[in-house]
């Protein structure tokens, strides 16, 4: 289940050009993201999987184009899977939080206990979650930048 729910919104070729893994690995997790909410708890259902034997081809594709692009396998793997991983957390509290809308289950958000924590109140759009779209690409690029920059320190370290 958890295969066919991505099947029809990832292209069929989704190897990376080396030269440009991370806009890929970018557009591979957003299309991610807009697939699974369709399903009712898709991320759920998706989340604690691991490929099955039709997929593992396509993801030995993907990490022999980021191996071209230096990575170790076992970092480019692993970079693979916290990507993953971001989404399905993601979009497990991204439905959560559109149920509870939906459901008028959330309670108000405190706004008047900001009163006296002038730093709280200044990102208080952040835990609102009133874009969900800028919040995701935020973190999508710090991740993303994030192993960019230590993938640079290990390879200083071999060196």
């Amino acid at each position: 289940m958890a295969e066919a729910m991505l099947a029809e919104a990832l292209p069929p070729d989704r190897r990376p050009a080396p030269e440009n893994w991370p806009d890929w690995i970018a557009q591979d997790a957003r299309a991610k993201r807009r697939a699974l909410p369709a399903y009712h708890d898709g991320a759920r259902v998706h989340a604690g999987t691991l490929p099955t034997e039709d997929e593992l081809p396509a993801v030995e594709a993907q990490l022999s184009a980021l191996c071209r692009a230096g990575l170790r396998p076992r970092s480019a793997l692993r970079l693979l899977l916290a990507v993953d991983r971001y989404i399905m957390g993601w979009v497990t509290e991204e439905q959560a939080w559109r149920q509870d809308a939906d459901e008028r289950a959330r309670p108000p958000f405190p706004d008047e206990a900001l009163r006296d924590l002038p730093l709280l109140r200044e990102a208080a759009d952040v835990l609102r979650m009133t874009d969900h779209d800028a919040d995701f690409e935020y973190g999508l690029r710090i991740l993303i930048e994030g192993f960019r920059v230590e993938e640079g320190r290990a390879e200083g370290a071999l060196e």
